[in-house]
């Protein structure tokens, strides 16, 4: 019996950038390697399920990196199909814009839920047939976007708005995916793909949101037809099997400091007619490392400085190469520090790392305030509340730093003073 290699993938956010660093260089390299992994495994489909770009207005280098891999995957396997779901961080309009031209050559784009002349939503744009090497038909593909609060229908009754929401997404995912499966028969794959938060999956903490739509909810995993071969998600940028058939295959690079200490990948997906034989992770290589000192915690900051210092040197190397490690520093503070990025900068100067972000760390700061306590922001003049602010901020158990001093105050009111002169031209 013929097999079926599908490569999926999720979440490349090409254009992003990260602490003012631009990442089109990791993305071209990303983008480079992957077409390779699509020549050497003999992949038949590749699926990348959602966030292609990093937001609704993507750049030109970020699409030309987009459509130049399209391009250059079709003219090596003019044999691949190609689909393209569009998720949250997507502009749907945008992705479904060149479809007329795209899927003459095999490349299928859905941004987001079309809708027939009537107002009914075109589920037919959501069912593709995908193909075996030899150009036969070999799996059926229910391919749903992102869905937005215009493509719910509204649920009647009491539940509970997460409730009515998974109601709403299912009314949708269920007759698409029973359609696939009756193309499917029993004797191909019928696999389905999203781009949303399933219940029980883990997340990368400061890199992704729980909401769905406005609530903070994760939908079950019985959306989806039991009965289907394998379901291809994106969403979490942290790739993980929610059950034996339904995966996250994560992003391929670290979006964040906070995704660094885990194996980013894409997944290369094989089924034997119409069952999934094998799911096996491809990690993804790192062009450009990301560092953290410390590597676990915060430390005082003349710790940090010394351990700066044994960073490696630039020795001779291009101070603009592109491969540059990226460096996060994380510090641990009593109070405000003004010298702090002057004084990690210079112990920089010649290290091979490039500085990205400093992390103070202030300790758990229960005190606050209270001058704020019960009443509107516009009952309280700008002194309260850059006091208050002030105090959320500094105050920690270990030092006593309620009130900002009379110099900072003296400051801050001559910066108010040059606003309000500035707004009054």
């Amino acid at each position: 019996m013929a097999r079926f290699r599908l490569l999926h993938t999720s979440d490349w956010h090409l254009g992003q950038v990260l602490h003012e660093q631009p990442r089109d260089y990791e993305h071209q390299v990303f983008l480079d390697w992957l077409q390779t992994v699509l020549e050497t495994e003999k992949i038949d489909a590749l699926l990348v399920a959602g966030d292609v770009f990093d937001g609704p207005n993507p750049t030109a280098q970020s699409q030309q990196l987009f459509y130049r891999f399209l391009a250059t995957a079709k003219m090596r396997l003019p044999g691949l199909d190609i689909v393209i779901l569009g998720g949250n961080h997507d502009s749907a309009a945008r992705l479904d814009a060149p479809h007329p031209v795209l899927s003459a050559f095999g490349v299928h784009v859905v941004g987001g839920l079309l809708r027939t002349e009537d107002g009914s939503l075109n589920f037919e744009r959501c069912l593709i047939t995908l193909h075996g090497s030899d150009g036969s038909p070999a799996a059926y593909l229910a391919a749903i976007p992102y869905l937005r609060p215009g493509d719910l229908p509204l649920c009647q009754g009491d539940e509970d708005p997460g409730q009515k929401l998974a109601q709403s997404i299912e009314s949708i995912y269920r007759p698409i995916c029973e359609e696939a499966l009756r193309r499917a028969g029993g004797d191909h794959p019928a696999i389905a793909a999203g781009h949303l938060y399933l219940t029980g999956c883990r997340i990368s903490e400061l890199s992704e949101r729980k909401i769905q739509n406005g609530y903070l909810a994760a939908l079950p995993v019985e959306v989806f037809c039991a009965e289907l071969s394998y379901v291809a998600l994106g969403h979490l940028h942290l790739g993980q099997a929610v059950s034996e058939k339904i995966y996250y295959s994560g992003s391929p690079l670290p979006l964040s400091f906070a995704e660094t200490d885990y194996c980013h990948r894409v997944l290369s997906v094989e089924f034997e007619g119409p069952e999934l034989v094998e799911v096996r992770p491809i990690p993804v290589p790192r062009p450009v490392l990301m560092l953290r000192i410390p590597e676990d915690g915060s430390h005082a900051p003349e710790q940090v400085l010394e351990e700066l210092r044994q960073l490696e040197t630039l020795e001779g190397r291009d101070p603009c190469a592109p491969t540059r490690p990226y460096l996060d520093v994380r510090v641990r503070l009593e109070g405000p520090r003004p010298t702090l990025r002057e004084e990690i900068s210079r112990e920089l100067s010649d290290k091979w790392p490039r500085l990205l972000k400093i992390s103070p760390d202030y300790g758990h700061r229960e005190t606050a305030s209270s001058v704020s306590a019960g009443r509107r922001l516009d009952e309280l003049n700008p002194e309260e509340i850059f006091r208050s602010c002030y105090s959320r901020k500094y105050a920690s158990a270990d030092t006593i730093l309620d009130e900002p001093s009379d110099h900072l105050m003296q400051a801050f009111r001559l910066l108010w003073e040059e606003q309000e002169r500035g707004g009054a031209r």
